[in-house]
């Protein structure tokens, strides 16, 4: 095992712990573009709820790809070109296939045999799909007229209402994904909503139509769900904790500290909901000189049998922990330690692609300190 030894003690440390688990959010860096490359840098930093990584397309594509009625414009861009009917099996196939990969991997790296590893799969959340797509240009506004748009005119009074048919359609195409995925054995969904917290006016109503379909469709009584929605979700969050079959809430709290201040114990405990903190900003990358000694460090851990990084990285790495454990404190002293379940990055680190050759070192970063703000909180 070439390279291990200095990460062994971490697992055997993390293997005491009941919270809080660490993950990551979905999107990674796409080089070099490998599942199991992917797969191996969250092994080699004691992920306990690990990724595909998203490799292939923007989350939003993913699912336009898969699911009918929808398509994609020769930019990449979602569209709505029909009615919303079902699955494209092709497109399920590229999602079943990379998440294949990633349990094949899982299987194969020795490191996954000393502490518990399990995969998370995610799921393009139907509010932000359908007004992504809704958004992109003529196509998908015309076909919006076949379901008379995302709302319906009420003809008594002239107010608008939900369009039911439209978001049950989307969410009974996305609950045929969750089978796909527990047939494969898969137990933990996150259903990602940015569109959720960014837009101004409540999108809950269609989000619970949706919902409904997908968690309907769910055949393993295990199965557990999460919803990630990042930036600020003041405006959002007493609807959002009482969506009903929604595990845990993954929310951004290091790039948005004014989230602290929503969250609470009783909101979470009345609605037998978790959080899933987020401790680490994932909008930009750490300094260069933290890039610097943690490309030294993934260097020279390929080759060494220590069990600690040298004293230099250890060093520079420290304001950054120290920052997370700050966040993780003040969310415990709100709603209580044990309402943590996971620590994870605000949000994907897939737009660090835009580093070119520094994108794995940036993401790497990021789970460096995450593994070491794991190991302390274990440790207190």
């Amino acid at each position: 095992m070439r390279g291990n030894g200095n990460f062994i003690c971490h697992f055997l440390v993390a293997n005491k712990m009941a919270y809080p688990k660490t993950t990551v959010i979905g999107s990674f860096p796409d080089a070099p573009g490998d599942v199991s490359y992917v797969i191996d840098r969250q092994l080699r930093h004691g992920i306990n709820i690990v990724c595909d990584g998203q490799l292939r397309h923007d989350m939003n594509v993913y699912f336009a790809k898969t699911i009918t009625g929808f398509d994609v414009t020769p930019e990449n861009k979602p569209i709505l070109i029909g009615n919303v009917s079902g699955i494209n099996p092709t497109g399920l196939d590229v999602l079943v296939s990379d998440l294949r990969k990633a349990q094949e991997q899982i299987a194969r790296n020795s490191l996954s045999r000393f502490y518990s590893v399990e995969l998370k799969a995610n799921i393009t959340g139907p509010v932000t799909l359908g007004f992504t797509a809704a958004n992109n240009g003529q196509l998908g506004e015309e076909a919006l007229k076949l379901y008379d748009g995302f709302y319906r005119t009420d003809k008594n009074d002239n107010t608008k209402v939900v369009n039911k048919r439209f978001w049950k359609d989307i969410g009974a195409s996305m609950g045929m994904v969750v089978q796909a995925y527990e047939t494969m054995g898969i137990r933990h969904i996150q259903i990602d909503e940015p569109m959720v917290s960014a837009s101004k006016k409540s999108t809950i109503p269609m989000l619970k139509i949706a919902l409904e379909e997908i968690i309907g469709a769910r055949k393993n009584k295990n199965t557990k769900f999460y919803m990630h929605s990042c930036g600020d979700i003041s405006h959002v969050y007493n609807e959002l904790v009482e969506l009903k079959s929604i595990e845990a809430f993954s929310f951004e709290f290091a790039g948005t500290p004014s989230n602290l201040e929503v969250i609470s114990r009783e909101s979470l405990e009345s609605n037998n909901k978790k959080l899933l903190l987020g401790v680490i900003k994932s909008s930009e990358p750490e300094p260069s000189d933290v890039l610097m000694h943690v490309y030294k460090d993934m260097r020279s851990s390929m080759y060494g049998k220590r069990c600690d990084w040298d004293a230099p990285t250890s060093q520079v790495l420290e304001p950054h922990i120290i920052k997370c454990l700050e966040i993780y404190d003040a969310a415990a002293k709100k709603v209580g330690e044990e309402n943590i379940a996971q620590i994870n990055p605000d949000c994907g680190l897939g737009g660090f692609r835009q580093l070119g050759t520094s994108a794995i070192i940036a993401s790497v970063s990021k789970l460096k300190i995450l593994q070491e703000v794991q190991k302390r909180l274990i440790a207190r």
